[in-house]
């Protein structure tokens, strides 16, 4: 019995000075941990389980030193084989309106590749956002520095980044390959109606660079590479509509591709459709044009989400390529 007493008391003690570091720890750092688990299947010859994404994010809590800010995340994924992969090591100072931004991050151009993957509404990116984003096949996220200028009513964007243009983890202090970005945008709102445009430009001298997906993988790629990207966005009482069309053009070839994406939001569900399509002069694209369809389930906002969908494959109107995909959406640590 004395012992018990004794264990009481010590837990007593214990318990609150463990909560106490982590709620004065989480002043200065702030961790989260989500993981994605995936069903699909073709109904056919295809059926498939996989954890899509396990991911961590450490940023600065809300006592870090005045001016500064730092993000880190890393990600588990089944296709590059359970590995842990750092993405984002980024350090940010700001003055007034101006933000600096430092380390490997992704460079401003699409606004759906800087969209979270836990907070899009359809379960995969647009092919053309994949590919023809900047360094969209070899790591996305480059070494670099970027400023953002922001007006003082918020409203307007200007973001100027200067690159090493290799990819993740792909680092060369050689005079090659350096990558300049450009984006602008705009945002406002109108009674209910919140609008947002902005536009985009990226080139690059390269020499000597691998572009999977977009030529094939025994070449490489020298010349001009310049990619152009316009986007606009539109939410009124719970519908959104989005859209994005990027053009790349490597050197005498050009790629481009678009999509248009409409959600509808009624409590606790979400209801998505999206249709893409992708043109490549260079490297020939199979199941180009995608039509998806899917509802969303948050049980708990975005932190415990269910989504069901359905994918079509469009080949000169005609629908194949079915595909039913199951997502379960947890966070582990908020």
């Amino acid at each position: 019995m004395p012992e018990k007493t004794a264990m009481k008391k010590l837990l007593s003690l214990v318990i609150p000075v463990f909560f106490g570091l982590i709620s004065y720890g989480q002043q200065y750092v702030k961790f989260q941990s989500y993981v994605q688990i995936r069903l699909s299947s073709d109904f056919d010859s295809l059926y498939s389980g996989e954890m899509r994404r396990l991911k961590f994010y450490l940023r600065n809590g809300k006592n870090f030193y005045p001016n500064w800010a730092y993000f880190i995340s890393a990600g588990v994924y089944q296709r590059s084989k359970e590995r842990l992969i750092i993405h984002d090591i980024r350090l940010c100072y700001q003055y007034k309106n101006l933000k600096i931004y430092t380390g490997q991050f992704i460079p401003a151009f699409s606004i759906q590749r800087s969209q979270s993957d836990w907070q899009m509404p359809v379960l995969e990116r647009a092919r053309a956002v994949g590919y023809l984003q900047p360094n969209g096949t070899i790591g996305v996220r480059d070494l670099g520095i970027q400023a953002e200028i922001t007006s003082r009513k918020k409203q307007l964007k200007l973001r100027l980044g200067i690159f090493n243009g290799r990819g993740t983890k792909q680092w060369s202090l050689k005079n090659t390959n350096f990558l300049a970005s450009a984006n602008i945008q705009y945002q406002d709102s109108l009674y209910k109606l919140h609008y947002l445009i902005g536009t985009s430009y990226m080139f690059r001298k390269a020499q000597n660079l691998p572009l999977p997906e977009i030529i094939p993988d025994t070449m490489l790629f020298s010349g001009a590479d310049r990619r152009y990207d316009i986007y606009a966005m539109v939410e009124y009482n719970g519908i959104s509509l989005q859209s994005e069309f990027i053009h790349a053009r490597l050197n005498d070839f050009s790629m481009q591709g678009y999509y248009f994406l409409a959600t509808a939001r009624l409590k606790k569900f979400q209801s998505v459709i999206s249709y893409e399509n992708f043109a490549n002069a260079v490297y020939p694209c199979h199941n180009c044009k995608k039509l998806s369809i899917g509802i969303n389930y948050f049980a708990d906002k975005n932190y415990f989400r269910i989504s069901n969908f359905i994918n079509f494959d469009v080949d000169k109107k005609n629908f194949s390529g079915l595909q039913f995909i199951f997502q379960l959406q947890i966070f582990l640590i908020r």
